[in-house]
C-alpha cells in the first residue's frame, strides 16, 4: 500500500503553542519510523505560516494557506495532520480551512472541534445525553467587567456560597488558566485571571471525594474506547504543570485494580457516548470525576497532547495499540471520513 505524505501543522496561535510543539515531535519520530514521509509547517503565535521544514522541503520559507482544492494538485497524496491545541487549531477553524480546501486530515470536523472547545456547550449536550456533569455557571467577560459585583452574588447564590469552586476560561485546554477558589476573595481574582485567556468564563463545583479519570477514544464509525486511566496530581488538581513540568511527580494509574470492573465499563460506555454525541471522529480524549460510584463528565478533548508522558497515547499503548500505530490508524480514519465526504453531491 502507498502511504500518502503526511502535512504536520504545528504551533498555533495558542497559549498552548508550546505544548503542540511537543506533541509534533513524538509524531513526526513514530511517522518516520513507520515509512511516511513528513513535512512540518509551524503557525506562529502571531499567525504567520512562515517555518516549512521535514522530507519534503529543507529550506525555510512562507507558506500561505489556500482554500482553493486545485492549489495542493502538485502535492499527490497527503494528509493533514493538524497537532494543535487550543484556539486557532482545535477549535473548527482550521478544521474549517482544510474542509474548504477539500483535503483530508486527521481528527474531528468543524462542528465537533468547536464543541469540544467550549465547555459548556459540550455540557449542555452531555446532560441531553444523560450523562451528569457537576453544577456549573458562566458569565462573560463583559458582564463580568461592567457589574463585578452583581455578577459575583449571582454566581454565590447559584453555588449556595459554598467552596471550594473551579473557574476556567471556556475555550482553553492544557489547564490554562484555571484557579481552584476557598473564599470570595480568591473567586474574583480567578475570574479576572481567566478573563484574560477567553470572553468567557465558566465555574463548576469541586466534586468530592474525586478521582480524575481519563478514557481515550479512537475511530471514525465505530469508535472504541482505550482502558481508563487515573490522574494522581503532585498537587490540589490537576493544572499546568502538573501536566507537562519536568518536575511534576505527577502519577498515571493505568486500569486501577481498586476499581470496580463495572464501574469501568460503565466509564468506558458514557466516554463513547459523549464522543458521539457531538459528533467526534478520529480521536478524542474523555475526562471523568469519579466520586464514590458516582460518575461525573468533566470534558472531552479533540486533540489531546501527543507528548512522550501525555495519557492518550499511554492509554492506548496500555490496550495494546503503540504509538506508531495509533498514529497511522488516525491517518486512515482521517482519509476514509474524507472518502465518506466525496459522496456528498454539491449540486441537484
Amino acid at each position: 500500500m502507498t502511504r500518502p505524505y503526511v502535512l504536520i501543522l504545528e504551533g498555533g496561535r495558542s497559549v498552548e503553542y508550546e505544548v503542540s510543539l511537543r506533541s509534533s515531535l513524538g509524531i513526526q519520530k513514530a511517522l518516520r519510523e513507520s515509512g511516511y514521509q513528513v513535512g512540518v509547517i509551524r503557525i506562529e503565535k502571531d499567525g504567520s505560516w512562515s517555518d516549512i521544514r521535514g522530507d519534503w522541503f529543507t529550506e525555510k520559507r512562507k507558506f500561505v494557506l489556500s482554500v482553493d482544492p486545485h492549489a495542493y494538485a502538485a502535492f499527490g497524496k497527503f494528509v493533514v495532520f493538524p497537532v494543535l491545541h487550543g484556539p486557532y487549531g482545535e477549535d473548527g477553524t482550521i478544521q474549517g480551512a482544510l474542509e474548504l480546501a477539500n483535503v483530508p486530515y486527521v481528527g474531528c470536523g468543524v462542528l465537533a472541534s468547536a464543541l469540544g472547545m467550549h465547555k459548556g456547550r459540550q455540557k449542555e449536550l452531555f446532560t441531553r445525553q444523560g450523562l451528569q456533569v457537576a453544577p456549573w455557571i458562566s458569565c462573560t467577560r463583559a458582564d463580568w467587567q461592567e457589574q463585578k459585583e452583581q455578577t459575583c452574588k449571582k454566581i454565590l447564590k447559584f453555588f449556595s456560597e459554598k467552596y471550594p469552586l473551579f473557574v476556567k476560561p471556556i475555550c482553553t485546554g492544557s489547564s490554562v488558566g484555571i484557579s481552584k477558589v476557598q473564599d470570595q476573595e480568591s473567586l474574583m481574582q480567578a475570574i479576572d485571571n481567566a478573563c484574560t485567556f477567553d470572553g468567557e468564563v465558566i465555574i463548576e463545583t469541586g466534586v468530592y471525594p474525586m478521582r480524575e479519570i481519563e478514557v481515550a477514544i479512537l475511530g471514525a464509525t465505530k469508535p472504541e474506547s482505550s482502558v481508563i486511566g487515573e490522574i494522581i496530581p503532585d498537587r490540589e488538581f490537576y493544572d499546568y504543570d502538573a501536566k507537562y513540568s519536568p518536575t511534576s511527580k505527577t502519577a498515571l494509574r493505568i486500569d486501577p485494580d481498586d476499581i470496580d470492573p463495572l464501574i469501568k465499563n460503565e466509564i468506558r460506555l458514557q466516554a463513547v457516548a459523549a464522543f458521539k454525541s457531538i459528533g467526534c471522529s478520529g480521536l478524542a480524549r474523555v475526562d471523568f470525576f469519579l466520586s464514590g460510584k458516582t460518575i461525573f463528565i468533566n470534558e472531552i478533548n479533540t486533540m489531546p497532547g501527543f507528548t512522550t508522558i501525555s495519557m492518550y497515547p499511554k492509554l492506548w499503548e496500555a490496550s495494546g495499540v503503540s504509538f506508531g500505530h495509533l498514529c497511522e490508524q488516525l491517518i486512515i480514519f482521517g482519509q476514509e471520513v474524507w472518502k465518506m465526504k466525496q459522496q456528498n453531491k454539491t449540486s441537484i
